[in-house]
């Protein structure tokens, strides 16, 4: 498997040696050098357009800032039916829909690691945004028959991006998948709890925890039934706190959110 890891990463870096990403990772529209310097993965244009988007930070729906009251009483609704117990709070860089939803899916079904990189950049800046303390970062773990079939964790690679820019440590190990889960998408909520539940296990090195901000980190938030399995399997190494951090959330949905719609 370290082989097989080894492996991708030199193909990575020569491919990124000879043709460097310089495309925003939503419009795929150019990024000026400059920003290219400093790591940027998102155009000026993009990051303006997110930028009137909230993330609410009790399930990771963006909100548009012009919504109206009824929207905002109906994501009310949804988002108190929905909260996870466990993460103190949640945050996520764009809504999970348009060219972010095909860079997710690139990156996790087929073989865009070089994708993880510039991702876990801006995920790390989402953070910084929010002010909130951390001490950790733990992406969530896949299960070793997966991780065998895919031959890397994309939510491992985004926590080492995500963790060069916060200078903080990823600890990869210390929780793991011991339940083969179905995939999430096939299911509705109800079907995703109950798929999810005990199928992850703290091991070596938990005692490093004890006392930690911990930034949980996942690719996508959707209804946060992982995210709550985790923070379940995690609350047993006494951490002052977990937060659930992803690269998209979900998009409450109306008629003026189009420009993210598929």
């Amino acid at each position: 498997m370290r082989i097989r890891q080894a492996i991708y990463q030199f193909v990575d870096d020569v491919i990124e040696l000879i043709w460097p990403p310089n495309h925003c990772l939503l419009c795929c529209g150019l990024i000026p050098a400059t920003d290219l310097l400093l790591g940027v993965g998102l155009c000026q244009h993009c990051r303006h357009d997110l930028a009137a988007y909230n993330c609410c930070p009790n399930c990771a729906t963006f909100i548009h800032s012009n919504a109206t009251p009824e929207q905002l009483a109906l994501h009310h609704r949804f988002c108190h039916s929905s909260q996870v117990q466990g993460i103190a709070a949640f945050n996520a860089l764009a809504p999970y829909a348009g060219q972010m939803r095909q860079n997710l899916l690139q990156l996790k079904y087929h073989g865009q690691r070089r994708l993880a990189k510039p991702l876990g950049q801006e995920i790390a800046r989402a953070w910084q945004h929010t002010g909130w303390p951390a001490d950790v970062i733990i992406p969530v773990p896949l299960h070793a028959e997966k991780m065998k079939q895919r031959g890397y964790n994309q939510c491992d690679l985004l926590a080492k991006a995500c963790g060069e820019v916060l200078n903080l440590p990823v600890l990869s190990n210390v929780l793991q998948r011991v339940k083969a889960t179905e995939v999430q998408n096939k299911l509705n909520a109800e079907e995703r709890k109950s798929n999810v539940e005990s199928a992850f296990a703290c091991e070596d090195g938990i005692e490093q925890l004890a006392g930690k901000n911990i930034i949980l980190l996942d690719d996508i938030i959707t209804t946060g039934s992982t995210m709550r399995a985790c923070a379940v399997a995690l609350q047993s190494a006494r951490p002052a706190a977990i937060y659930g951090l992803a690269v998209a959330g979900k998009l409450l949905q109306t008629e003026s959110f189009e420009k993210f719609a598929d």
